[in-house]
């Protein structure tokens, strides 16, 4: 005979690598679609995404505002009982943006839910709304007509207070950002 000979076990240790080889293979693809989940087509990300939600939006303007906010709860039996719950005044931004050059639409959020990122690329001011990545991948079975009409449902107190919305990322020119008299000197 020529050349080497591979005796039964040489064969079965080529063997045993080559299934190691596989189980590893196989536990790296799903480490990686458990890392980097793929969304459903009925998620929040694919719906957020189609009406135009995700991504940076052009500012048109912005300015101070005063709001508050608040909790009442209470509890009434036969026309007796109690109300307690707080109410505060916070600074507000009322901003205006697009999802096209063509629409303006009114929001505001407090001053604590946005993140101001000087870029110096960007002539007009731009704000990117950022989600909890679980609530994203959420399904979404349903669209009330409001949900599909009226865009500041998905940027309100209510997104805020259960965490669903984390934060506006505001990318601006630190000339622009130095002209603007909304922000606390």
């Amino acid at each position: 005979m020529y050349g080497p000979q591979i005796g039964r076990r040489g064969l079965a240790a080529i063997g045993a690598l080559f299934v190691f080889a596989v189980i590893v293979s196989g536990a790296l693809a799903a480490l990686d679609e458990y890392q980097h989940p793929r969304p459903p087509e009925n998620s929040n990300q694919v719906w957020m995404s189609n009406i135009g939600l995700l991504g940076q939006h052009e500012l048109r303007h912005i300015e101070q505002t005063n709001g508050s906010t608040g909790n009442v709860t209470g509890s009434f039996f036969l026309g007796i009982g109690s109300v307690s719950g707080n109410l505060t005044a916070e600074r507000k931004l009322q901003f205006y943006w697009g999802r096209s050059p063509d629409e303006i639409i009114p929001s505001a959020l407090p001053y604590g839910m946005f993140r101001f990122v000087i870029d110096e690329t960007k002539t007009t001011p731009t704000a990117e709304f950022v989600y909890d990545a679980g609530f994203l991948l959420t399904r979404r079975y349903d669209h009330s007509p409001s949900e599909k009409l009226n865009l500041n449902t998905w940027i309100d107190d209510w997104m805020i207070q259960r965490g669903l919305l984390r934060v506006v990322v505001v990318r601006i020119a630190k000339q622009t950002l130095e002209k603007e008299i909304y922000l606390p000197k």
